[in-house]
């Protein structure tokens, strides 16, 4: 067989490969990225090609939205990690209505304790 052929068919024997690798640590990226709204996608589309695409588009649009960091003073009330911020305290508890689950609990919070 001719040296020319040969080197030309491990070329696309290597870019086919290098797809597949492409192809999977995307996914792998999407799918960590997304958690469990993957797979929802995953099925409702029926088709990964399709599934991924969105899920890329969606992170697109995220990363374009302006998202900033607040203060902690800003974060009044809010949970991080499983604890309060105990920086600022809020003056009002109606600061706090739009973020309560439907029993009243702030997210987070212990039952029994102040705010669960």
């Amino acid at each position: 067989m001719n040296p020319l052929i040969i080197g030309i068919i491990a070329l696309i024997a290597l870019a086919a490969v290098a797809m597949i690798i492409i192809g999977q640590r995307r996914t792998r990226r999407l799918s960590e990225q997304f958690g469990p709204e993957y797979e929802r996608t995953l099925q409702a589309m029926r088709d990964r090609g399709k599934a991924e695409s969105e899920l890329r588009l969606r992170a697109e649009r995220v990363d374009q939205l302006p998202i900033r960091v607040s203060r902690p003073s800003a974060r009044c009330g809010q949970i991080s990690h499983g604890t309060r911020h105990r920086g600022a305290r809020c003056s009002r508890r109606s600061e706090h209505r739009g973020s309560a689950d439907r029993d009243g609990a702030l997210p987070g919070a212990v039952p029994g304790s102040p705010g669960g």
